[in-house]
C-alpha cells in the first residue's frame, strides 16, 4: 500500500469538499474561529502522503487556490501530481501540484539573531552547466552576501528564490543541483548570465 493510495486521496478530497465553505471563510478571515480546525484537518490530510507542505492563498477576489510543495523532491512531486490530479473541477479554484513562478526577486529571512534580513538577488549572476539528460548545473556567482546569514540559511534563501523564479516543478526538472562560488576561470566569468534571465533557458 502506497501513501498515494488512491483511498487516501479520495479521503482528502471529500473532506476538502465538505468543508470548503468553512475553508473559503477562513481564508477571507470570516471563520477565525475555525481557522486551527481547518489547518489540523489540512496538515491531517496531507502530511499523510509525505513532508508536503500546502499553502491557501486568494489571488484575486473570488478566486481560491491551494498549493502544494513537495519540497524539491522528485518522489514526493510524483505524490502531489497524483494528489491534483482527482482535485475537483471548481471553477473558483485552481489546484497546484508545485509551487508556480512568481518572479519574486527580493525576500525576507530570519538571520542567525533572529531579525529579518532581505535578500535582494536582482543584481545576481550565474551559470548553467549542461549535463545529461538534459538537466543542468546552476553555479550561483558568490559576489554577493548578506549579513549574518549562515551558510545554510542562505542556501534557503537562494532555493526559495529560484523556485520565485522558475516555479517548483521546473527547478525540480531542470536543475540537477545549485552550487555557490566565485567564478575563477575566465571562460566560467564569461560564462555568467543575470539570474533575471534564468527563465528564458529553458
Amino acid at each position: 500500500m502506497t501513501k498515494e493510495q488512491p483511498d487516501n486521496i479520495t479521503k482528502f478530497w471529500d473532506w476538502f469538499e465538505n468543508n470548503l465553505k468553512i475553508i473559503e471563510d477562513v481564508i477571507l478571515g470570516r471563520e477565525s474561529e475555525k481557522r486551527n480546525e481547518i489547518i489540523d484537518g489540512l496538515d491531517d490530510h496531507i502530511l499523510e502522503f509525505g513532508k508536503i507542505k500546502w499553502m491557501l492563498e486568494q489571488p484575486q477576489e473570488n478566486h481560491f487556490e491551494l498549493v502544494l510543495s513537495p519540497n524539491g523532491d522528485h518522489d514526493l512531486w510524483k505524490t502531489t501530481r497524483r494528489i491534483i490530479q482527482d482535485a475537483p473541477a471548481l471553477g473558483h479554484w485552481t489546484f497546484y501540484h508545485a509551487i508556480p513562478p512568481s518572479v519574486k526577486l527580493e525576500i525576507d529571512i530570519y538571520d542567525d539573531y533572529m531579525n529579518i534580513q532581505t535578500v535582494d538577488a536582482r543584481d545576481w549572476s550565474l551559470r548553467l552547466i549542461p549535463e545529461a539528460n538534459g538537466v543542468q548545473r546552476l553555479h550561483l556567482s558568490s559576489d554577493f552576501q548578506v549579513d549574518h546569514l549562515d551558510p545554510e540559511t542562505f542556501q534557503i534563501a537562494v532555493n526559495i528564490i529560484l523556485t520565485n523564479l522558475l516555479g517548483e516543478q521546473k527547478l525540480i526538472e531542470k536543475i540537477s543541483c545549485v552550487e555557490i562560488g566565485k567564478p575563477e576561470e575566465e571562460h566560467e566569468k564569461n560564462a555568467l548570465i543575470p539570474i533575471v534571465d534564468l527563465p528564458k533557458q529553458f
